[in-house]
């Protein structure tokens, strides 16, 4: 092999003498054709950038361009979001969803992500086809639940007219709601509901303290009766008077009075019951002593004391009652406490 005819050893094409690079795929030779050491960089024949392999550079750089055409909306197909029919009645699902709360209805949305992207006319049309389905399905639950939901509001407007608490703004609001769910009119409907709703809530909210507070001092008075304690409050027939009137519909006003006489009650209590505990401790106390069993009472008297010191008179004075009519309760306590005091 002369210098004049040499072949390539990798491709085998023809070197011309003098050529220290393969011109096919530049291997580095020597005068003897033979191969040299590491090719220099600079020799190296540029490959075009459409033949050569993307880079990490070359994508991170294609997505950014990709990011800028679709926000500044240069790019094409999915460059624009939805349209104003189909975004307003996206805005209606989710007001009803808003509106309806309290009615136990889920009501069917498009997903967040829809309001980001862009869509081509045909898939605009199955877009908003797609929610007008969705508003049928709501329609449909949310009159049922309203119609659902009106007859167990009358239930309750009648138990707040007979404690005297007339409703006659409610009853309207509600045969409103009848004439606009029938009249197609399903946002002035919920919108209906909403304000009757929290009207009879508020309502019976205060009825129902009332109520307890009425209640709670008529379980005062039997629960001193049983103790021996005088109320504070000279008139025997308190409880029963602030019943009718709340019947009569003075609720705030029986609400107050109760809660006055409970107040008159906790004083007197914190100053009569913690030497009752203490004395019916003793005896507990030396009923142990004698081997008898008296884990429950023993229970019962730390509760009142716990209770005591919570200042939580009313439940200690309700545990001391429970301790002294333990034994009226246990049969097998009784016939133990009258052999006691035959012998």
């Amino acid at each position: 092999m002369t210098d004049s005819h040499r072949k390539c050893p990798i491709c085998g094409a023809d070197v011309a003498a003098g050529v220290t690079t393969c011109p096919m795929c530049s291997t580095p030779l020597t005068s003897e054709g033979k191969i040299t050491s590491t090719p220099n960089p600079a020799e190296a024949p540029t490959v075009p950038r459409s033949s050569a392999a993307p880079t990490a550079d070359d994508d991170h750089q294609l997505l950014n361009e990709h990011l800028s055409r679709t926000r500044s909306g240069g790019g094409r197909g999915r460059t624009r979001g939805p349209s104003a029919s189909l975004t307003q009645r996206m805005q209606r699902l989710q007001s009803w969803q808003e509106k309806a709360r309290g009615l136990r209805v889920v009501v069917p949305t498009l997903p967040g992500w829809v309001e980001g992207m862009g869509s081509s006319a045909a898939e605009e049309e199955r877009w908003e086809e797609g929610v007008r389905g969705l508003e049928r399905a709501a329609y449909k639950e949310l009159s049922a639940a309203l119609e659902a939901w009106q007859r167990e509001s009358t239930g309750r407007l009648n138990r707040l007219e007979a404690y005297g608490l007339p409703s006659p703004t409610e009853r309207r609001s509600l045969e409103e709601i009848q004439r606009e769910l029938k009249g197609g009119n399903l946002d002035r409907a919920l919108e209906l509901y909403q304000k009757v709703a929290n009207v009879v809530i508020m309502k019976e909210r205060n009825l129902d303290d009332a109520i307890d507070a009425v209640e709670a001092v008529k379980v005062l008075a039997s629960d001193m009766e049983a103790l021996g304690i005088p109320t504070p409050w000279k008139d025997l027939g308190a409880a029963p008077r602030l019943e009718s009137e709340l019947r009569a519909g003075k609720v705030s006003e029986a609400h107050e009075e109760a809660n006055d006489l409970r107040k008159s009650a906790g004083e007197v209590l914190s100053q009569v019951l913690p030497p009752k505990v203490n004395e019916a401790a003793d005896r507990v106390a030396q009923d142990k002593g004698k081997g008898q069993e008296v884990a429950t009472e023993a229970a019962l008297l730390a509760r009142a004391a716990r209770a005591l010191r919570q200042g939580r008179s009313e439940d200690a004075l309700r545990e001391m009652v429970r301790f002294q009519s333990r034994k009226t309760l246990d049969p097998f306590a009784m016939v133990e406490e009258s052999l006691r005091g035959g012998g």
